[in-house]
């Protein structure tokens, strides 16, 4: 069986790609170090505000807890993130990288530039959102959260 990213890309092509997702890596592995001290940071300032030392109004409360709520998700982009990231590094050495898991057909180069981790052609990965959305379905009790706070002068 003949290695698809081979006989697809030059030897260059596939370094630079491989340069390219490994540098992704590396950013993304610093981000979470950087996220998991924050969100240390904020766990204390949630200890300091659960021990009645209370910050100087409950705005500060308020926004304490919606800068946690972002840091938690900002957290989970960055591990799906990484996880693409990843899986298209071992697409690269398993030479199978720039073809869609979906359709199996080639993905444009022009995508893989732009998005080197990705692992669908535009044309299935649009299929794949349209089909997630369609079954996403909104908890009754999420909401937006509210970043009125976070400004100063915004109207209660």
């Amino acid at each position: 069986m003949s290695n698809y990213a081979q006989l697809r890309f030059s030897p260059n092509q596939l370094v630079n790609f491989r340069l390219i997702l490994d540098a992704k890596k590396q950013f993304l592995i610093q981000l979470e170090e950087k996220q998991k001290e924050y969100s240390i940071s904020l766990a204390k300032s949630e200890i300091i505000k659960k021990q009645n030392l209370k910050p100087k109004n409950i705005s500060d409360n308020a926004t304490i807890d919606q800068f946690q709520e972002l840091a938690i998700q900002l957290s989970e982009n960055e591990t799906l993130k990484l996880n693409e990231v990843e899986q298209a590094l071992q697409r690269l050495d398993d030479g199978t990288y720039g073809q869609c898991l979906e359709c199996e057909e080639d993905i444009h180069w022009q995508r893989l530039i732009a998005v080197p981790e990705t692992a669908f052609c535009k044309e299935c990965k649009s299929v794949l959102e349209r089909e997630s959305l369609r079954y996403k379905k909104p908890h009754q009790d999420e909401k937006a959260p509210s970043f009125a706070p976070l400004i100063p002068g915004y109207p209660d």
